[in-house]
């Protein structure tokens, strides 16, 4: 499915050059986003920085290994407290390396402490279906406006693409009352490897009291060669065993 909306948005960009182009609609819209990230590979130096009110500010140092879609490794680098964790999403799957007890356990979607505020996924539909997806206008954005299904019917996404660019510099997510959940700002994007991605990170959880998570990202740099090990659970697993 994915790769047959590539392939529409890369013939809507050949045959275009009308004076006045027609707004893209949702599936063109995914599928040039998709098609830019999903072969990306890098790793990323950054630091995450969690606000939450009447507390101090914490700041965790971050490794961000990129193998494609579907495949991200985060090392944490510091604090000492937190040194040495390792977070291996594939997938569907998230798996959490602890080197205290020198155990890797599979962590719940739900209880997943970094989803919805570092991935490139996390900017677009989770599965995206044309049924039911529509695409405001506004002066300086096309918006992607998604439903929820199965247990989140009745929810809805909103998904803010720059109309020069056509890359999404927001998501909101809706309830099924119409409230507002969680917010993922783009704030800055900068061009690697000719791949605009996004260099400054926002994430709001509205429903535990506005609390902030803040990726900033510092360099970004080839992943290099003979990592493909390091995308497997043995491989992120210095010693241990295998839970879940």
């Amino acid at each position: 499915m994915m790769r047959q909306l590539f392939l529409r948005a890369l013939l809507l960009l050949w045959c275009g050059g009308a004076a006045t182009a027609a707004a893209p609609d949702a599936a063109q819209l995914v599928a040039g986003v998709a098609g830019s990230w999903a072969p990306l590979e890098a790793a990323l130096t950054a630091t995450m920085t969690t606000r939450r009110p009447d507390r101090e500010p914490s700041v965790t140092d971050l490794r961000i290994l990129r193998g494609g879609q579907g495949r991200t490794r985060i090392e944490f680098l510091s604090p000492e407290r937190q040194r040495g964790k390792i977070l291996l999403l594939l997938e569907d799957e998230t798996w959490m390396y602890l080197p205290r007890p020198q155990r890797v356990v599979k962590v719940p979607l739900r209880h997943n402490p970094l989803s919805g505020s570092l991935l490139f996924e996390d900017l677009l539909p989770e599965s995206f279906s044309e049924e039911g997806a529509s695409v405001e206008e506004t002066d300086d954005a096309y918006v992607l406006i998604t439903s929820g299904r199965g247990k989140k019917k009745g929810s809805s996404d909103r998904i803010y693409f720059h109309r020069d660019t056509l890359m999404p510099f927001r998501r909101e997510f809706h309830g099924k009352s119409g409230r507002l959940l969680k917010t993922i700002h783009v704030e800055e994007t900068r061009s690697w490897k000719n791949v605009n991605i996004p260099w400054k990170i926002r994430f709001i959880d509205h429903l535990r009291g506005d609390i902030e998570a803040i990726l900033e990202i510092h360099k970004a740099e080839e992943l290099g060669q003979d990592t493909e090990y390091l995308f497997t659970r043995e491989g992120f697993a210095p010693s241990g065993d295998l839970e879940g």
